[in-house]
Formats: structure tokens, sequence, C-alpha cells
């Protein structure tokens, strides 16, 4: 069962929901009417083809309940019944624009820890300056590479630019070193809302080693380029679908061993400049 937010009419996310429950439905709709406190035949025209019948407010907010809603989905829910309710274009397009800032509010990825961080402003653009301090801070978490000439023939760079580079980590708690070796600290966080001032040069820093990479002609490499043409639905729907691929990154990345270093780079964007509904 496909969340509601992948539905643009309540209709179609009703029947998908009956149809979900299995043994062909049977005996939902009465359960479903119900808790409206209305009758099955009414539901049953409600889902039908008839345009001049829709739940009212009440009702679906009842339903809404029987159907384990969130506050969240609750709220895009009952915008779905009230766009179909609109009698207006004017008034469909502002329910539409309401669907729609849930949906983007939904999708967009937002860095929930930020608030930990303690880095300045200034630290935030030092550190998203140059690619190789991030890289720096997380390749450490590999036992070879806890030392600056060992870092330095990693990553190929100068061993000047990798210490002035670790010298600026220690300073802000982002990497700890012990005597000649320099491990991962967890004592700060850096990371970037979608909305950060640095988010599009964090970007910029990563696309271009991406560039770089394609020269190296690695075989476990993956660089994947692709224009279609699609539906604005099927568009949200597979930016979700991306959204949740990034989640399972992360949950396998986390408490995988550290042995090496990997850049994950996606792009997932519209060309064109077109008006288009949700």
């Amino acid at each position: 069962m496909k969340p509601v937010f992948e539905y643009q009419s309540y209709r179609g996310y009703l029947l998908a929901y009956i149809r979900a429950q299995g043994k062909n439905g049977r005996g939902i709709r009465a359960r479903m009417a119900e808790a409206m406190n209305c009758q099955k035949g009414f539901l049953t025209k409600v889902l039908g083809s008839a345009e001049a019948s829709h739940l009212s407010l009440e009702q679906a907010e009842r339903l809404s309940a029987y159907l384990k809603l969130n506050k969240e989905e609750t709220q895009y829910f009952l915008l779905m019944i009230l766009f179909a309710r609109a009698g207006t274009e004017t008034l469909k397009a502002n329910f539409r624009d309401q669907m729609k800032v849930i949906l983007n509010r939904r999708l967009a990825i937002k860095a929930d820890m930020e608030s930990r961080t303690l880095l300045s402003p200034e630290d935030h653009m030092k550190y998203y300056s140059h690619w190789y301090f991030a890289a720096i801070r997380v390749a450490v978490s590999i036992p070879t590479l806890q030392t600056r000439d060992a870092l330095a023939a990693a990553l190929t760079l100068p061993v000047e630019t990798v210490s002035n580079a670790l010298e600026f980590l220690v300073s802000r708690n982002l990497v700890e070193r012990k005597g000649d070796r320099f491990l991962h600290s967890t004592k700060q966080q850096v990371l970037l809302s979608s909305d950060h001032s640095m988010v599009t040069r964090n970007h910029s820093n990563w696309r271009l080693q991406a560039l770089k990479s394609l020269d190296s002609e690695k075989s476990h490499d993956l660089h994947y380029s692709y224009v279609v043409t699609l539906s604005h639905q099927d568009a949200l729907q597979i930016r979700s679908f991306l959204v949740d691929a990034i989640k399972e990154v992360q949950a396998k990345a986390a408490p995988s061993k550290e042995e090496t270093l990997y850049s994950f780079c996606l792009d997932y964007f519209e060309i064109l400049e077109l008006k288009k509904a949700v």
C-alpha cells in the first residue's frame, strides 16, 4: 500500500486501500462506512464515477482516524477532498498549492541534526571551501589512513595541504589527535539542511570530484546519465523512490566496516520550466 502522499485523488487512495486489505475488500467498505456514520451505499456511490458525490470533511475526519493516518497524512487527505469538492479552477488551484507545499516539505531532505553543530558561519565556509576537508575527516576512520603521509598518498594531496586541513579539523573537534595518528571524532556534527547557504558549494565540490573520476575508468565506479520525459505525478513518485534509496544507503553505510572511501552523488532535476499541476 503506497502512502497517501503518492495519490492525487482521494477516491484512488481509498480504492487502493480497500484492495490492499485482501479478500476482494470484503467487509472493508461496511467498516469504513460505519466509522464515518454513513450508509455503505453512500460510500459505494462516492467511490464510483458520480462526480457529484463526495465525502464531507466531517466524514473524512472520522475516516482518517479509522485509517490511522497521522496529522500530516490527515491534512493531505482532507486537502484532496477539498480539491475534489472545489467548484472553481481558482479554488482548486488554491488547494492544489497547499497539497504541493506538503509534498515539497515531505520530499525535502532536511538535516534534523543541524542544530547540534557548533561550527560558526566562518568555519562552515572554510570546511566547505574544498572537498578534502570532508574527505579527510571521514577517511581517518580507516585504520590505515590515520597519518598525514597515508592520507596525502591516498588522496593524492600535498602533505602540507593535509597538515593544514588536519590542524583545522582538530581545532574544531572534528578529528581527534592521538600522538602522530588522527581519529574520527563524534564530538561535533557537520550537517547541512537543503536550504543552507553552503549546500550548493558542497554539491559542487563533490560533482567536480565525480567528473575527475570519469578519467580514472575504474571498473567498480558507476556513472549514469539519463534524460527522459514523464508525467508530473510520476516525476514526484520517482523523487520519492530516490529519497527512500538514499535512506537505504545511509542505513547500510552506518554499520559498515571502515575499509575504503566512496562518494555518493545523485542528481535528479527538471530541465524545463513549465507550468504544471501537482
